[in-house]
């Protein structure tokens, strides 16, 4: 298993990341205006391939997991904490 993280500031992406499989490890809040999702990265090489998908506007999941994904994501935010 690997140790390797990856971050990323935009929710929605972060959304589809957890749709998509990938652990989110925790919140990064060092910027105070800036919130970082840290997901542990499976060494498979898929968050690459999910970022492709994404970028080039492929990217497909259930759009009901996409939300509870997005919203679980909010509330975190707010409850300041992971």
């Amino acid at each position: 298993m690997s140790s390797k993280t990856f971050s990323t500031s935009d929710t929605a992406f972060a959304a589809y990341l957890l749709t998509s499989g990938i652990k989110l490890s925790h919140l990064d809040r060092t910027i105070p205006a800036e919130i970082a999702y840290i997901f542990k990265e499976p060494g498979n090489g898929i968050i690459g391939d999910l970022i492709f998908k994404w970028d080039t506007e492929a990217a497909e999941c259930n759009v009901v997991k996409f939300y509870k994904s997005y919203r679980y994501l909010l509330r975190k935010i707010r409850e300041n904490n992971v």
